[in-house]
């Protein structure tokens, strides 16, 4: 979705080169200017390695007392997850990291457009889309009140791309436009990836005549770039290169849908043919996938059906080996149509493993975040272990002697840390105890009230008659109005048929409670009997306030610790552990 130039660096504006020129010392500044060049150099081939030497500037900036140039570390780490590492998550960690910065020294984020730049990118690809659009439109206000041009071209081009994934094609073409114009005057390279962009859009909207043309402009642009370093300002050599390769494969992907939509299938095969041989050579594997998928459909549509069945089944086993489960199945599904005539047990074959891919197909992602750690992890240890080399081959036996001692101080505070964790957890499980034993005195009570509903209070009624008593039994335990959000006392003295003046006195002298703790009492009572019966945690602890009368989430919590002892959250979540409570205090006992 986002490529190279789409990058968003956070950058201080009185600290354009990191904090480099702040660092007490010329070593400190030396160690800055190689872990810069470090970032810049992996940043498009290893960005595992980027990322390494992006948390050896962390350390160094730490170190230094400059937390502006741990804040643009932080939003660059999260750039690279976004951008190169296709990890939303940690994305989302490190640019949170970045803003609690931010909030701890009080700096103003409402300055700096690319926050929001950024922001946008985060919300668009974890399909926040209209979180997005409001983003990109604070950017491009702050972008275009600082006249930062770059930054309202780079507003403006993802403005378009959030309209287009929400559909809205006349407002994603009008922002892709208006980016191009800003980009003429950056370099041309930005402005065709704008024209791919639009053509883009209008292969969603079936216009093949559009598309041809922006297709054209693009070209035309990619041709007037210029590769000198001048010419690649703001986004640099290395990038424009894979930049530049991205967009030829686009050209080519966009000639195949146009001859497609024109009913030029030999024409829209061969380009589709191009943009395979392009995909592979970059390593996109996606891509070639998708090509392949869309040839056997075009064979298909010709009624082709041996060159249709060669690339559905190129498509199917490449699909399997990189992985790619969403056109697995639809590959699969193709050749189980395919074999249906001449081999139905084939044509079963493939539908049984379009079947399987789908349930793979919700594990991929989380599959693939854990080998992105893993590789992550790998290029880590590998740097860690050559700069320890380095170092030990520079270093003398002094400097042995200090790694040796931090190493034994490390292992005390390791011992000293475990300690306070064991601790600490002892003492929870002390905590949960008592609150176990809480429980169960609790609904001890509950049951014995439940059996003796009918029996009448041990103080005898000196100011109202028995059918007074009988009467306000049947609307507690039969009627249960308590569970009535508005009940009042003057609303119940109504239904009893009395004055509030006699009802206060009967809760204050019969009951010995006031008619708030009593109405509260009994709805905690009900709720307990609903956590209790609820044993496979339908109902959640928001709706059990609901159902027994609570206007608010906080005041049945308030309410709840008062007369149970714990939070409804905990008494619902350790029923389980109570009965084994209870049956380890029973085997206790015995």
């Amino acid at each position: 979705m986002f490529t190279q130039c789409d990058k968003a660096i956070w950058r201080d504006p009185d600290q354009t080169d990191w904090g480099q020129q702040l660092a007490s010392s010329p070593a400190a500044r030396k160690r800055i200017a190689g872990f810069r060049a470090k970032v810049d150099e992996y940043y498009s081939s290893n960005p595992d390695s980027s990322i390494f030497y992006c948390h050896k500037l962390i350390n160094t900036y730490s170190d230094e007392k400059l937390p502006s140039g741990v804040f643009n570390i932080y939003n660059f780490l999260s750039e690279i997850y976004l951008h190169r590492k296709a990890d939303p998550i940690n994305a989302m960690r490190y640019h949170s990291e970045a803003l609690k910065i931010m909030k701890k020294h009080k700096w103003r984020e409402t300055g700096n457009p690319y926050f929001f730049i950024d922001m946008g990118n985060l919300q668009l690809v974890n399909n926040i889309n209209n979180g997005a659009i409001t983003s990109y439109h604070k950017a491009l206000i702050l972008a275009e009140k600082a006249k930062i041009n770059y930054a309202v071209s780079l507003a403006q081009n993802n403005l378009g791309i959030a309209f287009a994934k929400v559909a809205k094609y006349d407002s994603a073409c009008y922002y892709y436009h208006k980016a191009r114009v800003a980009r003429k005057e950056i370099m041309p390279l930005l402005v065709a990836q704008s024209d791919i962009y639009l053509a883009k859009a209008f292969v969603e909207q079936n216009k093949a005549d559009s598309i041809l043309y922006y297709r054209n402009l693009a070209y035309n642009e990619i041709k007037k770039q210029s590769y000198t370093n001048k010419g690649l300002k703001p986004v640099g050599v290395t990038y424009a290169i894979e930049l530049l390769k991205t967009l030829k494969g686009d050209l080519a992907y966009l000639m195949a849908v146009y001859f497609e939509k024109k009913d030029k299938p030999e024409q829209a095969i061969n380009y589709y043919k191009s943009t395979i041989q392009q995909a592979i050579s970059r390593g996109e594997n996606p891509v070639a996938i998708s090509g392949l998928y869309s040839i056997a459909s075009i064979y298909d549509k010709e009624q082709s059906e041996t060159l249709a069945f060669h690339y559905a089944d190129s498509c199917y086993r490449m699909s399997i080996n990189y992985e790619n489960y969403v056109f697995a199945v639809k590959s699969a599904k193709l050749l189980g149509q395919f074999c249906l005539k001449n081999n139905p047990q084939k044509t079963n074959f493939y539908l049984t493993k379009a079947m399987s891919f789908t349930d793979s197909i919700k594990k991929d992602e989380m599959t693939e975040k854990e080998q992105n750690s893993m590789v992550l992890l790998i290029s880590t240890q590998t740097e860690d272990s050559l700069l320890y080399y380095q170092v030990m081959q520079e270093k003398d036996g002094a400097v042995m002697h200090v790694q040796t001692i931090s190493i034994s101080l490390l292992i005390v505070l390791l011992i000293v840390l475990c300690i306070l964790i064991y601790i600490i957890v002892k003492k929870q499980q002390q905590l949960k105890e008592e609150h176990l034993r809480q429980m169960e005195t609790v609904l001890k009570n509950i049951e014995k009230e439940d059996k003796n509903k009918l029996s009448k209070q041990n103080k005898t009624n000196t100011l109202f008659p028995n059918q007074f008593e009988e009467r306000f039994a049947e609307l507690m335990e039969n009627q249960k109005v308590y569970t009535q959000k508005t009940l009042s006392l003057a609303d119940l003295a109504r239904q009893l048929e009395t004055n509030v003046n006699y009802l206060s006195q009967f809760f204050n002298n019969q009951l010995e409670t006031n008619f708030n703790d009593y109405i509260n009492s009994l709805r905690v009572k009900e709720a307990c009997r609903i956590f209790k019966n609820d044993t496979e945690m339908k109902f959640s602890v928001d709706q059990v306030a609901d159902m027994v009368g609570f206007s608010s989430r906080s005041t049945f919590y308030t309410t709840f610790k008062k007369f149970a002892g714990v939070t409804p959250a905990f008494f619902q979540k350790n029923l389980s552990d109570l009965n084994d409570h209870i049956h380890e205090s029973k085997t206790t006992s015995i």
